[in-house]
């Protein structure tokens, strides 16, 4: 009954965040017109960079919690609990102290370039207010993964749903005065930031045992947190940043102007739809490290079964609307503001069936315990590719990327992951 609560709420709290994100670029294209609404683009890409001070840390304590919650370990979740949010705070203040010394001491002129130097100010006031986004989210993602251990998705799902409902409204209130880059990060985040803190109180509500976890930070817990963390942060944070959100940015360095927002709003739809499978299948995690830890071989193969079957659905549903009527749905998206042409949709195409083996891939492996080598892969997997986009990217091949990953995928990923499932499984014997 869990697993189909959190698959349920996960599809519902996916398709509110499509909604949002369906109602917040046309919006903001139009709103914003498109030289801001190209430094939005570029100033948001850096969420992604920022939130790799995570090191890893949620997943790792998502992992931890799933092994003390199936030995009813209470006290050490509040052990592990307090560790991780210790590191994340100290992280986020860092980052938050940090931008907020940079917009003081040093130039954006530095990081942009030429392209937005009349928009110095704005730049500064926008990198000041993903400082505090920054703040809320790194620490808000210990309280998802802990949710997540303690097979509770779907309390993530709710506060996820409601920030997203709030932010439409935000969005449709404040939409005629939205003028700048700033104004918009306000009125999409703030409502997420208010249900990310009720997901948290909520937590210590329904785990009392959690309750003054401040007391209870050990550091060699820490110490064990950051080890597992940094693997995790290889396959996960590190290689979602180098695949998506760095090309983002090169494709807005080495290519036209209209061919980098193609390429920003073909990524915005790959990552809703990669979310809809990532926020689907991490609910079987904790189900397959209970599992394997009690060597149950025949609910790990179940479990692993449904979730390929479940992934196979998504990949063929997603190609194949795109390959077909991607064209048309962009259109009517984003109407005459953003062009996005056959061969980028193409190229979108295939790396979405590769993208959905390998969060397949993910969730199975990192349930059965095999992340430190499936980390290895994808790291090697995705500064190669980021290396490639840098070499060969140029004015009229902004779809690039997407080939290149896809290849690489299907070069260092298929058949070791494949053959690693094989011999996790059959170890449980």
């Amino acid at each position: 009954m869990s697993l189909r609560l959190a698959i349920g709420t996960s599809l519902a709290s996916k398709i509110a965040s499509s909604a949002l994100h369906i109602l917040a670029l046309p919006i903001a294209a139009r709103s914003l017109g498109g030289q801001e609404f190209s430094l939005y683009v570029v100033v948001s890409s850096f969420l992604s960079w920022f939130m790799l001070a995570n090191i890893g840390v949620a997943p790792a304590l998502m992992v931890k919690a799933a092994e003390k919650r199936s030995e009813q370990e209470y006290d050490g979740l509040r052990l592990v609990f307090g560790s991780a949010l210790f590191i994340t705070f100290i992280a986020s203040v860092l980052i938050l102290v940090g931008i907020f010394v940079w917009t003081l001491c040093f130039d954006s002129h530095m990081i942009f370039g030429d392209a937005f130097h009349d928009r110095a100010q704005e730049i500064e006031k926008s990198f000041r207010i993903i400082s505090v986004i920054v703040f809320f989210q790194l620490n808000a993602s210990v309280v998802e993964a802990m949710q997540l251990g303690l097979q509770r998705q779907h309390a993530n799902n709710i506060a996820n749903i409601g920030g997203v409902v709030f932010s439409v409204i935000s969005l449709l209130i404040f939409s005629r005065a939205l003028k700048s880059t700033s104004d918009l990060l306000l009125a999409l985040y703030v409502p997420q930031i208010l249900w990310k803190l009720g997901n948290f109180f909520s937590l210590l509500f329904q785990e009392p045992s959690l309750k003054y976890f401040w007391r209870k930070i050990d550091f060699q817990q820490c110490k064990s947190l950051l080890q597992q963390g940094v693997r995790f942060s290889a396959a996960g944070p590190l290689n979602n940043f180098l695949s998506h959100a760095l090309p983002i940015y090169l494709v807005g360095l080495l290519c036209l102007p209209e061919e980098a927002a193609s390429y920003a709003v073909t990524i915005n739809a790959l990552i809703l739809a990669s979310g809809v499978l990532a926020m689907c299948t991490s609910p079987f995690i904790p189900i397959l490290i209970e599992s394997a830890k009690k060597k149950n071989q025949a609910r790990v193969r179940k479990y692993c079964l449904k979730m390929m079957i479940f992934s196979a659905i998504v990949a063929a549903t997603v190609f194949f609307s795109f390959y077909f009527f991607g064209g048309l749905i962009f259109k009517k998206w984003y109407g005459d503001v953003v062009s996005v042409d056959r061969k980028m949709v193409v190229a979108f195409c295939i790396y979405f069936v590769a993208l959905a083996f390998e969060v397949t891939m993910y969730a199975l492996l990192v349930g059965l315990g095999r992340l430190e080598r499936m980390s290895i892969v994808m790291t090697l997997k995705s500064i190669a590719g980021a290396a490639i986009c840098c070499l060969f990217l140029a004015p009229g091949r902004a779809y690039w990327p997407y080939l290149i990953f896809a290849l690489l995928i299907l070069m260092l990923e298929v058949l070791p992951f494949s053959r690693l499932l094989r011999r996790s499984i059959a170890s449980l014997n």
